[in-house]
């Protein structure tokens, strides 16, 4: 998600006025007969409940299907010789979140994101009266979806703003900010009022990569690695897990994979969960955001570190960017919603292609000679995710709820897509986990 450049909340904005390189594996864990609970998912929503249970005495075990812990956060240090994140890499909301402090606290360098951004028009930067025309339009914009949601209507973004005003020289640019680039899907296809119950806040950043820090959250947490759960039978009492390593039988189960994964099928539920909660996994539904990392001999743009750059497009088919993440050459573009998608079934070349493409259309073709490598995320089709992070569509908020409602007190849910108000970040993963948790003696 995009930094949207404004500490303030979405309540308090109208108050004011307005595959995968590998990490080092984790220590895995044997497959006890009989715990008293299964986490089902080792991201940051299942390493916070099982961390949380543990330190409540209860013997539990963590499985995961995959061979690292982290889920979304994902720093990987080979691909470019540098911490690199390939999922999440703004740590939201700092007044909110813990792993804010918590890194402080663990020695490493955290620190609040400077904001700076600059708009271009054609190769050059935008002028002044432009980026005050393009600000005026975001506001507007975002004013719009604030009075939507404030006033309970589970319309889409889109209608919310109205296309008229989208149809101004800046408004395809604006609609990729909100949509695509913050939301990982289109303006048409999330609820206002779903993003109305998000959080805002200042953003900071984890130079040694928000998911080594998650990693070393999660560093002490038993987990059996490459231990994909294919059924849950809660028929009776009590609850029996299905894994390709054999069945656990357990008391309670907290589940924290994506809705992605839920809504594949690829977890069998027998008997079948309650119809409600069955639509709850496709109405909070996962988008579509990767990110276009290019590595370049030096900075390009000297415009210094973390500076966010949007050009003016005819389209949403646009990327924007960050230059020089955390004072490196490496420049991150990111993409979402339709055109992400596109991009993602093309597939990883054209995708860092088209990223080298687009600054070109900036500062020239010269720029080929400085670019080192570059990669591209497929979160998309990854098979433990299947998307990036959640939103609901449009007239569907309401299953936010039902999402993270339990199951007979023996089936709970928890991750980004279960938190009320910090719904798409990680440290709403985590407190959703805790959460659950703490629920239980």
């Amino acid at each position: 998600m995009v930094n949207k450049n404004n500490a303030l909340s979405r309540r308090r904005f109208l108050e004011a006025g307005l595959a995968f390189a590998l990490l080092p594996k984790t220590g895995r864990a044997g497959l006890p007969s009989h715990p008293d609970t299964v986490v089902i998912g080792a991201g940051a929503a299942g390493l916070a409940a099982a961390r949380t249970l543990r330190e409540r005495g209860l013997d539990i075990l963590l499985v995961e299907s995959s061979d690292r812990i982290g889920g979304r956060a994902f720093t990987d240090t080979t691909i470019f010789g540098i911490p690199y994140d390939l999922g999440a890499s703004w740590l939201h909301a700092a007044h909110l979140n813990p792993f804010v402090s918590y890194g402080q606290q663990q020695g490493f360098d955290v620190y609040p994101e400077p904001g700076n951004r600059s708009y271009f028009v054609g190769n050059r930067r935008a002028s002044n009266d432009e980026t005050a025309t393009a600000d005026r339009l975001y506001r507007s914009a975002y004013q719009a979806i604030s009075t939507a949601g404030r006033r309970r209507k589970d319309i889409s973004a889109l209608e919310a703003i109205g296309t008229e005003r989208l149809q101004a020289p800046w408004g395809p640019t604006v609609a990729a900010e909100i949509g695509a680039w913050e939301m990982g899907a289109d303006l048409d296809q999330f609820s206002s009022l779903d993003w109305w119950n998000m959080e805002d806040g200042e953003n900071y950043f984890c130079r040694e990569g928000f998911g080594a820090l998650v990693s070393h959250y999660g560093r002490k947490v038993p987990v059996s690695l490459n231990t994909a759960v294919t059924g849950v039978d809660w028929n009776g009492a009590g609850v029996t897990v299905r894994t390709r390593k054999g069945d656990i039988r357990t008391n309670r189960i907290i589940v924290t994979v994506s809705t992605g994964v839920l809504a594949s099928g690829a977890i069998h539920f027998s008997p079948a969960l309650p119809p409600a909660k069955e639509e709850s996994f496709d109405a909070i539904r996962m988008g579509t955001y990767n990110h276009i990392a290019l590595q370049f001999r030096r900075d390009l743009f000297l415009l210094g570190a973390d500076h966010y750059i949007a050009r003016q497009v005819d389209s949403e088919e646009a990327i924007g960017w960050i230059m020089n993440l955390r004072n490196t050459t490496l420049c991150f573009g990111y993409t979402g919603g339709r055109y992400g998608k596109l991009l993602e079934e093309a597939g990883p070349s054209v995708a860092i292609d088209v990223g080298l493409s687009e600054l070109e259309k900036i500062l020239g073709s010269g720029i080929r000679k400085e670019f080192i490598k570059g990669f591209f995320t497929t979160w998309g089709s990854y098979p433990h995710t299947i998307g990036s992070y959640a939103a609901a569509l449009p007239g569907k908020y309401r299953y936010r709820r039902i999402l993270r409602e339990p199951v007979a007190e023996r089936i709970y849910f928890a991750g980004e897509a279960c938190h009320p108000s910090l719904a798409a970040t990680v440290a709403g993963a985590f407190l959703s986990g805790r959460d659950v948790a703490r629920q239980f003696n």
